[in-house]
């Protein structure tokens, strides 16, 4: 099993189209790393943070509560458990 993902990986994997998942990484909900070729690689933390923030967004959640919640994270981190239960007690 590959441990970076490419962006169209990434893409069906989480059914997110390309420029949403760009959209995502101009708000820091994910930061890949780019290869000698300059494309971008995604860690599969970054899988469990795109399913965390659409799940949270489906929940009503405003995507600015996500964003904080996620870009508090070290970088590569995904949520636990208690994750969601953080960003509902953050948004009150």
């Amino acid at each position: 099993m590959k441990t970076e993902l490419s962006i169209g990986d990434l893409s069906l994997r989480s059914s997110l189209a390309v420029s949403a998942i760009r959209f995502y990484e101009t708000l820091g909900i994910v930061a890949p790393l780019r290869n000698r070729g300059g494309h971008r690689r995604y860690a599969r933390a970054d899988l469990r943070r795109l399913s965390f923030a659409m799940i949270a967004q489906r929940l009503g959640f405003p995507l600015a509560a996500i964003t904080e919640h996620l870009t508090g994270l070290r970088q590569g981190r995904a949520p636990d458990r208690a994750g969601p239960m953080k960003v509902i007690t953050d948004s009150r």
